[in-house]
């Protein structure tokens, strides 16, 4: 509920605007939607169309799958943030500027929890990022302009379940500091789950993921878990 005095906003706002249709049969659910967002002052909330999130989602119900090897959820989402057509006056100027998401002109910090991004992971902050694309240190994040498919199935192989997620981005850095060319980065989760029959309602979750690319270090990372359901 900010206010505005002497052309300066104080405190920034972010929202969303959230779309969506559902259609459900006998075994499955589809779920089509649209999430378009927007940052700026109390008294221009206009939002760019063209910057935001699409999805797409199918969810088996109400039916046995009939084969050893199956999908029960499958998900796919696109998003692009390149456009920042959400524009302001410029002090008294009649000028605009791109708005710089995740950005604060007055805090470093920006839309951020402990130097992490709030909402989306795709932008990260510049302490996430490779040194030598971390330009800037006045802002937050240095790559606020990506194209992005991320992928999400959930299944199971002879009952046992599985899960695998997958992001291909394509970054372009922000509109002050510019990726020429574009870095690219590919990230993905994978994880099962064992039931331990003879330990009486034990688990054993594993789980591998990994960054390959340029815009983060190249890691990949081992995960081993243990759950316990029912009486100890």
């Amino acid at each position: 509920l900010g206010k505005s005095a002497s052309n300066l906003i104080i405190g920034d706002h972010m929202g969303s605007i959230d779309l969506g249709v559902e259609y459900k049969e006998y075994a499955w659910t589809y779920f089509l939607y649209r999430q378009n967002f927007y940052e700026t002052n109390h008294n221009n909330r206009k939002v760019s169309w063209e910057d935001g999130l699409t999805g797409f989602e199918m969810r088996r119900h109400n039916q046995r799958p009939t084969t050893a090897i199956h999908v029960n959820t499958a998900l796919v989402e696109v998003i692009s943030t390149m456009d920042h057509k959400n524009l302001n006056p410029v002090s008294g100027q009649g000028n605009i500027r791109p708005d710089s998401y995740y950005n604060q002109a007055f805090y470093q910090s920006g839309w951020s929890y402990k130097n992490r991004g709030l909402g989306n992971p795709l932008i990260a902050s510049r302490h996430m990022i490779r040194k030598e694309h971390a330009a800037n240190d006045d802002y937050l994040t240095n790559n606020n302009r990506i194209l992005a498919l991320h992928t999400g199935f959930k299944g199971a192989f002879y009952k046992v379940p599985w899960m695998l997620k997958a992001t291909y981005s394509q970054n372009y850095g922000s509109h002050t500091a510019e990726y020429a060319p574009a870095l690219n980065q590919f990230s993905f989760y994978m994880n099962a789950e064992f039931s331990l029959k003879k330990l009486w309602g034990t688990k054993l979750q594993v789980g591998f993921s990994g960054d390959l690319g340029e815009l983060y270090y190249n890691s990949l990372a081992v995960n081993v878990g243990i759950s316990k359901s029912g009486i100890l």
